[in-house]
């Protein structure tokens, strides 16, 4: 009996070893990152907003906190990768995109700085500082900012109005939020009509909060779970639909598989290793769900989290997807994020063929298609901002 047990112990472990070997025998060749900008002001401040003086950069902007929190990011990443990014920046190597709003450009130049410090005396120009130029371009493919300005997208609009409007007014049946709007209209001094202008409320809550200041006194007691609660609802009513996914998502997660297939190929010109994508936390939901297409509401990601797309090259030649969820900026012990029909790792090939459903043909198309022309998404939220 214990000659067998021996067998099987000795069997066990040679099949957990040779296991762990194919694992590591996995080569790494190429890395998409996808961050969510560092902590911002409000993107309004409502009427009574006893903190609205304590952001002097503005609306929308990053805040110190939020700066230095970006660049731990950088450290972060740079431990992650080192090694299979070089030490100093190549331009062939490494590629940076940013959508077009100040704070997900400062984000950028902030991540790159904790990856790229300058390393020798040749990057050091100037001796007191620890840091190097790198460039951030804008011509991200990711979509986010069709959210808040309808004509760039009607068709995303016109399928945001109505979810907005059918999730309201089935959370007034249910009697979750009859109470709570006129309660907090009342106490910041704005006219909430929607969850969508509950959400932008709590939003700039949240953001203050995130900043170390305090609640006001007549939300603590429904801060946490009520009303972060709704800007979760909020988050997932964004990209809720299919439809949604393929105008905002889409082209940013055709472009990241069209990058993994071609250098599975050997055909990524430049044969870059990785590209860093500074965005939303719309950026982020979109993905996950897309690669998911998980039904349930998922949490609002936090400042300075990442979803990070590995490819991989096995032994035999084949190539392999592990996607990695990181919470924070500060988080290096990232989740793995397990797809549908394929798990973790996935089959580059599998992986294409279980997402192709929100990679839109025409986006310009699909964007204009059964709309009319108008701002209306504007209107059902407050103060004509995004809360992202």
């Amino acid at each position: 009996m214990l000659v067998i047990y021996a067998v099987v112990l000795f069997l066990t472990c040679v099949l957990q070893f040779e296991s762990a070997s194919s694992e590591s025998e996995d080569n790494l060749i190429f890395v998409s990152v996808v961050f969510r900008h560092g902590n911002r002001a409000p993107l309004v401040h409502y009427k009574n907003d006893p903190h609205k003086h304590n952001f002097p950069d503005g609306v929308g902007q990053l805040t110190k906190i939020g700066k230095a929190n970006m660049y731990h990011k950088g450290k972060v990443l740079r431990q992650m990768y080192d090694g299979f990014i070089s030490r100093n920046y190549r331009e062939d190597e490494l590629y940076c995109t940013s959508t077009t709003i100040d704070r997900t450009l400062m984000t950028a130049q902030l991540v790159l700085a904790g990856m790229y410090p300058p390393s020798d005396s040749y990057h050091h120009f100037e001796p007191h500082l620890s840091w190097q130029p790198i460039p951030v371009h804008e011509d991200s493919p990711d979509k986010s900012f069709i959210f808040g300005h309808g004509h760039l997208c009607p068709r995303y609009s016109q399928v945001f109005y109505e979810q907005i409007n059918r999730t309201t007014e089935t959370l007034k049946e249910q009697g979750d939020i009859e109470e709570m709007l006129p309660y907090c209209a009342t106490h910041c001094g704005e006219e909430l009509k929607t969850v969508a202008d509950l959400g932008l409320l709590v939003d700039a809550l949240k953001s203050e909060v995130a900043d170390g200041l305090e609640l006001p006194s007549w939300v603590a007691n429904y801060y946490d779970p009520t009303l972060l609660g709704f800007l979760d609802l909020l988050m997932n009513v964004i990209v809720k639909t299919t439809e949604q996914k393929r105008l905002i998502t889409g082209p940013l997660l055709k472009q990241i598989i069209d990058n993994m297939i071609s250098k599975s190929k050997r055909k990524l010109n430049p044969d870059r290793n990785m590209v860093l994508y500074s965005g939303h936390d719309f950026s982020i939901l979109g993905l996950l769900g897309s690669i998911t297409k998980s039904e349930k509401m998922m949490p609002q990601p936090e400042f300075g989290a990442s979803l990070n797309i590995e490819l991989y090259r096995t032994q035999d030649d084949d190539h392999i997807v592990k996607v990695k969820y990181l919470r924070s900026f500060k988080d290096d012990d990232p989740q793995d994020i397990s797809i549908p029909d394929c798990g973790t790792p996935c089959h580059l090939e599998k992986f294409a063929q279980i997402t192709q459903y929100v990679i839109p043909e025409n986006w310009e198309a699909e964007c204009h298609s059964n709309s009319h022309d108008d701002d209306s998404i504007n209107h059902a939220v407050l103060g004509n901002n995004r809360p992202d």
